[in-house]
């Protein structure tokens, strides 16, 4: 696969809690994982590695077949790093109440099977559509759900940030589990909040269609546009893309 990450600090904020990393397994299938951080001193910045970490290392060894093998494989060690982070914030003093949102996506069997919990968002850029596919955990999705406020209103709510669920601050969790078909050319992209917060979705969909960048460059842009339209917190934009040896037929 091609893949390109970018991630920036911002403007205000004195610490990166964002991470992301991908991972290679021993039947050569990919694993990318997102995490936006949260809590404590340094909590955020240990429950996002964690995760990334964690979830990675144990990939790396594993082998999987089938779309429903690795939807099955997030589920269990999704809840497993949640009870692995949980149990640190409550065993370490200075870690209380740390956790993260995760966005992790597995592609196999010309599948791209996705992951979440919290508000890092997974898009699938397919056919010259921009569709996100996850759903965010927020106090305001709730909201938007039972009818109470509209979609549009939920974009300038001053609660919207607020997580009704993230990795590892309850013992419970229920994740977001969905599977889709990936072709050559799709582009998945996993982004922290910074990103939706900065740039619109017409914007991220000029910088997608435009075939003369590279993935590096659309990172790139994506960040920097976020930066220049919001900049408050962290960004990380992750965007990968089949090559065309990987097809099937």
């Amino acid at each position: 696969m091609e893949i390109s990450i970018e991630t920036s600090i911002g403007n205000v904020r004195k610490e990166n809690q964002d991470y992301s990393d991908f991972f290679v397994n021993s039947d050569g299938h990919y694993l990318l994982v997102l995490c936006d951080g949260m809590g404590g001193h340094q909590g955020g910045d240990i429950a996002s590695e964690m995760a990334v970490n964690q979830l990675g290392n144990t990939w790396k060894n594993d082998s999987l077949a089938t779309a429903p093998e690795a939807a099955q494989w997030l589920e269990t060690h999704l809840q497993i790093e949640n009870e692995r982070i949980y149990n640190a914030s409550v065993d370490f003093d200075d870690l209380e109440g740390m956790g993260t949102t995760i966005v992790a996506a597995i592609f196999i069997d010309g599948q791209c099977v996705i992951a979440s919990v919290g508000d890092s968002r997974a898009y699938l850029f397919q056919d010259g559509i921009l569709k996100q596919v996850t759903e965010d955990d927020t106090f305001v999705n709730e909201l938007v759900k039972k009818g109470e406020i509209s979609k549009s209103e939920a974009l300038t709510h001053p609660k919207r940030n607020i997580l009704v669920q993230s990795l590892g601050v309850d013992e419970s969790l229920d994740i977001h589990i969905s599977k889709h078909a990936f072709f050559f050319k799709d582009l998945l992209i996993l982004a922290s909040d910074g990103l939706y917060e900065g740039v619109s979705v017409e914007d991220m969909l000029e910088v997608l269609q435009d075939d003369y960048l590279t993935l590096e460059d659309k990172t790139k842009k994506l960040t920097t546009l976020a930066l220049r339209n919001y900049g408050k917190d962290n960004t990380t934009v992750c965007i990968a893309k089949l090559k065309e040896s990987e097809v099937i037929d």
